[in-house]
């Protein structure tokens, strides 16, 4: 074989391989990509916090701390408390660690008792400085407890209890569904198959590109 004619196979072989991982690395980052922003789409935003200072409120916000309710680790809100009330120092025995463990023990155990997505309904109680959340279905699920919303969880997110509960209603109901579709062996069996379709893909590329760089060095 003349030496340009197989630099240039080589080049072309080289080229191809580059462009081929290429569009897998660009598939796998757009995929990625799209999983997060329908991650954000349940989470709540958050960006009035900065501007929690301009609301009128009997808590100085240097004198609130909060955390963020998860379900699967996509937030759903934060939750506040007023700082520097646990006991001798313990973090665990802070109010607002005992919130977040309660409410996501609650929603951890609705989602155990497998409700019936399609009449799922989130219904509120509220009271003077509270506003309590309930789940419900058409089957055994009947007013269990979920959260609390206050009036400083109200405050960190820059909006109004009301304001604030109509939100999260939303986004915890779509969370709740999702966090029980994907418990289902039908979605965890599709999950690994759509895995091993990659793994399988990527060693069939592998191989067809050892062929190909084969045929060109010959």
């Amino acid at each position: 074989m003349h030496p340009h004619n197989f630099f240039n196979r080589y080049k072309i072989s080289k080229i191809i391989t580059v462009i081929i991982f290429s569009l897998f690395t660009f598939i796998l980052i757009t995929n990625q990509t799209l999983l997060a922003l329908g991650q954000t789409s349940e989470i709540l935003q958050n960006n009035n916090i900065e501007n929690v200072t301009q609301l009128q409120s009997l808590t100085p916000i240097s004198n609130i701390v909060y955390k963020p309710i998860k379900i699967d680790g996509r937030e759903i809100f934060k939750v506040a408390a007023v700082a520097g009330q646990e006991i001798q120092g313990n973090s665990n025995t802070s109010p607002l660690n005992i919130r977040v463990r309660l409410y996501e023990n609650n929603l951890k155990q609705t989602i155990k008792n497998c409700f019936d997505a399609d009449t799922l309904k989130l219904t509120i109680e509220t009271q003077e400085n509270q506003t309590l959340v309930f789940a419900s279905d058409a089957e055994e699920l009947k007013n269990q407890f979920l959260i609390a919303i206050t009036d400083l969880d109200a405050q960190i997110h820059g909006i109004s209890r009301e304001d604030l509960t109509n939100e999260i209603i939303g986004f915890m109901k779509d969370a709740l569904i999702r966090a029980q579709r994907e418990r289902q062996p039908d979605y965890l069996i599709e999950q690994l198959s759509i895995s091993f379709g990659i793994i399988l893909a990527l060693i069939l590329l592998s191989f067809l590109i050892s062929v190909w760089q084969k045929y060109c060095l010959k």
